[in-house]
């Protein structure tokens, strides 16, 4: 836990958050329009997309940590491509939630949608289908490029 933290943990619906949008990842292949996978968790096992807490860390410290995660991925064909904001509200009225996450770093923050995808194993078709409807309603109302 990040005991130095001086955000408070309780994310207001007013809040804004941002995803990095890391290329090729989170993009179509044909037409590179982002894609709704941006708001899917990885790895498997896990129900957490992170996100960063804008309003409070300031872009200049978003720009720098959407580098630094792209710097820590091993493939060359890796870009940071900006942001997608999304409001706490916006996620929230897609039956998701966002959470302070602060274990991680201070101001991060982890959406999350109730599904939980073990390495290997299928997902339920009903969740997955649940799933990809929340992402696609959170692609329609966020805003991209920022």
């Amino acid at each position: 836990m990040e005991e130095n933290c001086k955000i408070p943990i309780p994310i207001d619906n007013g809040e804004n958050v941002l995803r990095a949008a890391i290329s090729p990842y989170h993009f179509k292949k044909k037409s590179k329009e982002l894609h709704h996978k941006v708001f899917k968790s990885r790895p498997a096992g896990t129900d957490d997309v992170s996100m960063m807490r804008h309003d409070y860390l300031g872009l200049d410290f978003c720009m720098r940590k959407g580098q630094e995660i792209v710097s820590g991925i091993a493939k060359s064909d890796v870009t940071f491509e900006g942001f997608v904001q999304l409001t706490a509200e916006q996620i929230r009225s897609c039956n998701s939630d966002v959470i302070d996450t602060r274990e991680v770093y201070c101001g991060h923050v982890s959406m999350r949608h109730g599904f939980v995808v073990q390495e290997g194993e299928p997902m339920d078709s009903r969740a997955n289908l649940d799933l990809d409807n929340r992402t696609k309603a959170l692609l329609k109302i966020c805003k991209y490029p920022l």
